[in-house]
């Protein structure tokens, strides 16, 4: 079986072990299924050891086998003979369940691996070639496996496991895998897997920074949750012995770093320096910070919240030259040796801190990590690949001076047969691969955000963009900025996008000279508007003022006609007094020569009784402006049309003189 199906063997340990199966029944099964398949009855337990391995790559420490063939023993499946072991001989071609189950594995996992690289070429926009496909398989096992190698692929698989979080299939697939490693892992650390249940041995753990920062919160929610997932084993052990066995301290070089971070904080309050746009720790000391003196108080209270948590600082020893691995010419070789880039200034700083662990172990030679003494949590990929290199260990088989707190936690929960079905028992986050993708794409964002910072500034300096789009620049990569938790399926592809995007810079810019066209182009568009807008109220208003002024004169036309009406009565009244008196006079003229010629005197009375009066009254009584109106008016009505149209087009024009003053 080929290195690939290392996955398939490991789900299949995960699964089995949730089967309610111990741990030495499950590697009876894979020894028994290898004994068939090789047909190898007779064979003693170093044969067994490399069949495993070459069957199934696991390398499994030949004492745990021996333990487990003991149990075989009992069960009567196996007996010591001929120096050796002798197993009941079974058809090998006979399908086992552990057979069945085993090719179901392997069968499932090439379906999530062509789902994946369907994915890959998906968001490259390319077909994978072959030697692309096994690249992508390689770094999904080490991804699994939690090696350090395989970074080429690592973000699009970190992506898409976010991608099918949801995926009944791939997330229990994915959970027996982690469960299978956890298990792996701590077979191949723990010698004795009879004394599970306890932790005897004493270990004193070098926390890094990044680890002070997650115990109070400065690096997100997640990462407390990790550590104090960590931190909750280390009090179980502690309270189950009478003395304490874990120790958790910092010392000179980290208590500097973190002094330097504070100070930094300090500095930005001033105005000195700006803030690192990728640091989510540098943003939180920040957070309610507004004064020099409120970072002063807050460092005081990140130290005594490490303080409660049982974590201390301790000042280094003297290096002794015998176990001092800070060696120039060792750092040449590792950089060498290595296909990563590695800056000698920080493999230098890291060797520093492994010179005190080494000292601190005195020596100690040891290839289990109960018995190391002395360990450095780190999550640095440099530091935790210069721990395992063979330039830096006195011997291969010796324990690395450093590990992440993924695997402390591992070995914590194995040793303690913590177990993954128990009823109201949460497993640590750390433990799934979807905290662990979060995490990658956190760091990858954060790293991504740093560098695409540094090329902005480079580019100002050159005079290559504007002070404005500098600082547009640093605002949009400080929204970029995501701590794991933020990054969820909702928002993975965006995410990822960002990863991704070689143009981001340009893009960014080129959007924002878009937005100001845009803008300026909306301005313009806003302004004809507010003009229609403008044209249209003054003529619904004028609209509106016509209508009223129309109104207006209607009302005056009817008041005038009126008017009109008693003015020409008056005109017809008076001049009937006057054609009377008229007649009246003309009467008396004519009675006045009748009496010349003999008629009556008393006729020529009556008409002189009634002229008097009637010219008195005429006289005192009629207004001969209203009388001449009145004539006027008649004639104004002899063309009624023309005169209505001129009175109302002169009321409409008065009033909307009155409405304008």
């Amino acid at each position: 079986m080929s290195n690939h199906n290392l996955i398939a063997s490991l789900a299949l340990f995960g699964e089995l072990y949730d089967s309610n199966k111990i741990i030495k029944d499950i590697i009876g099964d894979f020894v028994l299924n290898v004994i068939r398949l090789k047909n190898a009855f007779h064979c003693n337990s170093v044969d067994i050891k490399r069949m495993l391995k070459e069957e199934y790559c696991f390398d499994i420490p030949e004492s745990v086998i021996k333990t487990t063939l003991n149990r075989l023993q009992n069960k009567g499946e196996v007996e010591k003979k001929n120096g050796g072991y002798q197993f009941k001989k079974k058809n090998t071609n006979e399908p086992t369940e552990f057979k069945n189950e085993l090719q179901k594995t392997i069968e499932l996992q090439k379906e999530i691996f062509e789902k994946l690289c369907l994915f890959v070429e998906e968001q490259e926009k390319k077909s994978l070639t072959d030697d692309e496909k096994n690249s992508l398989f390689k770094d999904l096992i080490a991804y699994l496996l939690d090696q350090s190698l395989g970074e080429k692929y690592k973000s699009s698989i970190s992506a898409f496991i976010i991608l099918n979080q949801n995926e009944e299939k791939i997330k229990n697939a994915l959970q027996y895998i982690k469960e299978g490693v956890i298990l792996y892992q701590g077979i191949t650390y723990t010698p004795n897997i009879n004394n599970l249940g306890s932790w005897n041995n004493t270990l004193t753990i070098y926390l890094a920074t990044e680890h002070l920062f997650s115990a109070v919160g400065y690096n997100g929610e997640l990462y407390q949750e990790i550590f104090n997932d960590f931190l909750s084993l280390v009090n179980e052990i502690n309270s189950n012995n009478k003395k304490q066995k874990i120790t958790l301290i910092y010392g000179d070089e980290v208590k500097m770093e973190t002094d330097n971070f504070f100070s930094s904080a300090e500095n930005i309050i001033k105005g000195r320096i700006t803030p690192d746009v990728s640091s989510s720790a540098m943003k939180s000391i920040l957070k309610d910070c507004y004064r020099p003196s409120d970072i002063v108080n807050k460092k005081s209270n990140f130290i005594e919240e490490l303080k409660g948590k049982g974590i201390k600082q301790i000042h280094n020893i003297e290096i002794l030259p015998e176990y001092n691995v800070e060696d120039l010419s060792v750092v040449e070789e590792v950089i060498k040796n290595s296909k990563r880039e590695i800056k000698e200034e920080e493999c230098l700083d890291i060797l520093k801190i492994f010179s005190q662990i080494n000292t601190r172990r005195g020596g100690r030679k040891s290839n289990s990590f109960e018995q190391s003494g002395y360990i450095y949590m780190v999550e640095s990929a440099l530091a935790n690949y210069l721990a395992h290199q063979l330039e830096v260990k006195i011997k291969q088989e010796d324990f690395p001076y450093a590990k992440n707190i993924d695997f402390i936690t591992t070995q914590f929960w194995f040793k303690l047969n913590k177990g993954f079905g128990l009823k109201n028992q949460s497993l640590p986050k750390s433990f799934s691969f979807i905290t662990k993708a979060q995490l990658i794409l956190s760091n990858y964002i954060n790293k991504s955000i740093e560098d695409r910072y540094n090329e902005t500034k480079e580019k100002f300096k050159r005079g290559d963009i504007s002070q404005e789009n500098l600082i547009l620049l640093k605002k949009e990569l400080e929204n970029e900025s995501k701590n794991p938790e933020d990054i969820t399926f909702e928002n993975i592809d965006s995410t990822f996008e960002f990863l991704t995007d070689d143009n981001y810079l340009d893009k960014v810019i080129r959007e924002n000279s878009h937005k100001d066209d845009k803008l300026k182009s909306f301005r313009i568009e806003n302004e004809k508007l507010k003009i229609y807008k403008e044209k249209n109220e003054t003529l619904k208003k004028k609209k509106q003022l016509n209508k009223k002024a129309k109104e207006y004169a209607q009302e005056e036309w009817k008041k005038k006609q009126k008017e009109d009406r008693q003015n020409i009565c008056y005109f017809v009244i008076w001049l009937s007094i006057n054609i009377i008196i008229f007649g009246l006079g003309l009467a008396g003229g004519i009675f006045t020569i009748a009496q010349q010629f003999g008629l009556p005197d008393w006729l020529s009375w009556m008409g002189l009784t009634l002229l008097i009066p009637l010219g008195i009254f005429q006289k005192c009584k009629m207004d001969f402006d209203k009388f001449k109106a009145g004539g006027k008016t008649i004639r104004k009505y002899m063309n009624y049309k023309k005169y209505k149209i001129r009175t109302l087009i002169k009321s409409k024009d008065s009033f909307l003189k009155k409405t304008h003053n």
